[in-house]
């Protein structure tokens, strides 16, 4: 029996659960910062023991080095955040709450106005609303292939598994059932071929898996994890395409 386990780089089976409320890869992060900044969202600052009252202000700089927010026009919020540099940031972003601490290191001239630099926060809350609507793929016949970074002599380095649904948030697929997975598994490096030259790539959390009826393969459904701006909006393309595909048939 063949243990995904090990072919791949990372298995993160003894590791704890990871939270899907945060965003705590850095690349991500910075990827959500990004998105908040292009989009030009306002940006709520207000102090843990003041939830109700809070000062508007916007990103105006992300980087690996930190964050630049513009300064808030209340003469009176601006001197408490040079006061007392830690306080909260909410946002919302297609209408999900964003939330993440801000430290405060000092202020710098921007384009003519003052800037607070925050330092790069470690996490960001941001509950991702669950879809549960999933696209049937059966007719499709889409192939996942789950990669290994090297295999050994009676490894192979590249598990093919079939499709059976796909949403927004995860995808069910069947495999042979000489591959042992088990729940909490992240399998890396998994790769959807939509055709010649056309593939999504992706890391996925196994979320539960069981034998099919007739024992000859496994039901394995997962979801998404770590997730770039550009990996999601390429799967909501998808997810929307195969849906209008199937209410043609």
């Amino acid at each position: 029996m063949l243990l995904l386990k090990n072919i791949f780089h990372k298995s993160e089976t003894q590791s704890q659960p990871r939270n899907p409320h945060f965003i705590t890869e850095r690349e991500q992060i910075i990827d959500m910062l990004q998105a908040l900044q292009e989009d030009k969202i306002v940006i709520s600052l207000y102090f843990a023991d003041q939830p109700g009252k809070g000062y508007a202000s916007s990103l105006t700089k992300v980087c690996e080095g930190g964050v630049l927010l513009d300064r808030v026009c209340n003469e009176a919020g601006h001197a408490q955040l040079l006061q007392k540099k830690r306080f909260k940031a909410l946002a919302k972003y297609e209408e999900v709450s964003v939330t993440f601490d801000c430290i405060l290191t000092g202020v710098c001239k921007e384009s003519g106005s003052v800037q607070y630099k925050i330092v790069l926060p470690e996490k960001i809350y941001f509950p991702q609303k669950r879809t549960v609507f999933r696209v049937k793929t059966q007719l499709f016949k889409l192939p996942i292939h789950i990669k290994a970074e090297g295999g050994v002599d009676s490894v192979p380095e590249v598990v093919v598994g079939r499709v059976e649904d796909i949403s927004m948030g995860g995808i069910g697929f069947t495999l042979e059932p000489s591959i042992y997975v088990r729940k909490n598994d992240v399998l890396r490096f998994c790769v959807l071929r939509l055709g010649e030259d056309k593939h999504i790539n992706f890391d996925l959390e196994v979320r539960n898996v069981k034998p099919l009826a007739d024992g000859r393969l496994l039901r394995v459904g997962g979801r998404f994890v770590n997730l770039s701006r550009k990996t999601a909006k390429l799967i909501r393309s998808e997810v929307i395409r195969l849906e209008r595909m199937m209410k043609k048939d």
